[in-house]
């Protein structure tokens, strides 16, 4: 099995954030802002090419937003397009 790509990644963030976010994305990367669907929650999907490969969502409840330790890095969701078969040993 080998990876073909990655589909999308999602970050959410506070909305004071998030724009930077955004803006680091758009500014250094190179990355273009593009068609979102309609959803309640305020974000972006930054495109590579036509490709919507980064969905950015913002995190409402502050509060609730999860805090992490110095160094550490966690991901929500990360998506990857796959070919050929599964080999996997644990």
């Amino acid at each position: 099995m080998s990876v073909l790509a990655f589909n999308h990644f999602n970050i959410r963030a506070p909305r004071p954030l998030l724009e930077e976010v955004k803006q680091f994305y758009l500014e250094v990367i190179g990355l273009t802002e593009g068609y979102r669907p309609d959803v309640p929650i305020h974000g972006h999907w930054l495109y590579l090419e036509d490709l919507p490969v980064l969905h950015l969502m913002e995190w409402r409840d502050i509060a609730k937003a999860p805090t992490f330790e110095k160094g550490v890095s966690r991901s929500r969701r990360i998506l990857v397009r796959l070919v050929g078969e599964l080999h996997y040993q644990a």
